[in-house]
């Protein structure tokens, strides 16, 4: 599998504060990864530096393994694009903010509007091509911005907290198109989300951000607590952890390692909590379930399973887990 980017050591800082400190990252082609953590994390930070926005202040970079300087960042910045999540406009139409990047890269007016229609109908906006960009809600910009970006055939595509403006109708576009870009034109997508469970469910690989530095645990079902005598408490609930544990501040269960019953189970998992369902949501090939007890857990089951449980908005039942599922912070 071919690597699109390689960061080495790579260092960011705002005046003396450092605010991105990665040892090594990869992100692999053809592939869709998310980067996912908490506010301040650094996301918008590494997505400037995947974009070719910033140069770092330390450290390496290689993007389809031929190194980066300074002096390359105009013409790669060509081959990415970028959706941020509140995108500029200029003055005009949607076609027109659409055609502008094609114009300057010199493509034939007939070409032009072909590249422009197909894209506004990829993001099903065609039909108000026409109108004026000040009138477009959030999520509508959103799409242009993704038609803008699509129009100019890059190599990777990049988001910036894509899902945040969007209805649910938007958001399976969006879905379909990124399995689209990946799937059928071979491209790479890296998106940044708030919503950590969503990151994990629609992504090929997960980029667990904290504090400016990759955490190699998942920052879904993280609860914060105090660990004595092999049992981790969160204040709500006591979680039985992993027997070599000797201290913990922080632990996070995977949430395709949870599984979900009418009652609890008879088995090796030894950290059954019973809750009640309080939402649900489909996203790509798995199901979104938010289980709400002395303490939430997000749940990704398949299909399946929510018919087999008849699983359903209100419906009570147990999360259950082995202590080796869980991954343990601060340790």
């Amino acid at each position: 599998m071919t690597t699109a980017y390689r960061l080495e050591k790579v260092r960011f800082d705002y005046g003396k504060r450092t605010v991105l400190d990665l040892e090594s990252l990869t992100i692999q082609s053809r592939q869709v990864t998310a980067l996912v953590g908490p506010n301040g994390a650094g996301k918008s930070t590494l997505i400037s530096l995947l974009a070719f926005q910033e140069t770092a202040a330390a450290g390496k970079l290689e993007y389809f393994g031929m190194p980066v300087s300074e002096s390359d960042l105009p013409r790669l910045r060509k081959t990415v694009g970028m959706v941020p999540q509140n995108p500029f406009f200029l003055n005009g139409s949607i076609a027109d903010n659409v055609e502008l990047g094609l114009k300057l890269k010199g493509i034939s007016r007939r070409q032009r509007e072909r590249q422009v229609n197909t894209a506004l109908t990829m993001v099903d906006i065609d039909r108000h091509s026409e109108r004026g960009t000040e009138s477009l809600s959030g999520g509508e910009r959103q799409r242009v911005a993704l038609a803008r970006a699509l129009a100019l055939d890059p190599a990777v595509l990049i988001f910036d907290e894509p899902f945040t403006y969007l209805d649910s109708s938007a958001i399976r576009i969006t879905e379909k198109l990124i399995s689209w870009f990946v799937e059928e034109k071979g491209g790479t997508v890296v998106l940044s989300t708030h919503d950590r469970l969503h990151g994990v469910a629609i992504s090929d690989q997960v980029v667990n951000l904290l504090h400016g530095a990759v955490a190699e645990v998942p920052l879904v079902n993280l609860f914060h607590g105090k660990y004595r005598d092999g049992m981790f408490n969160t204040g709500q609930i006591k979680i039985e952890v992993p027997e070599a544990t000797v201290s913990a501040r922080y632990i996070a269960i995977h949430p395709n390692e949870i599984v979900l019953s009418l009652h609890p189970l008879d088995s090796s998992m030894r950290n059954c909590f019973e809750g009640r369902v309080m939402a649900i949501a489909e996203c790509k090939h798995q199901i979104q379930v938010r289980v709400v007890g002395k303490e939430r857990f997000e749940v990704l089951i398949t299909r399946e399973s929510l018919e087999q449980l008849e699983i359903e908005i209100g419906l009570s039942l147990w999360v259950n887990f082995k202590s080796t599922s869980i991954s343990v912070l601060d340790q």
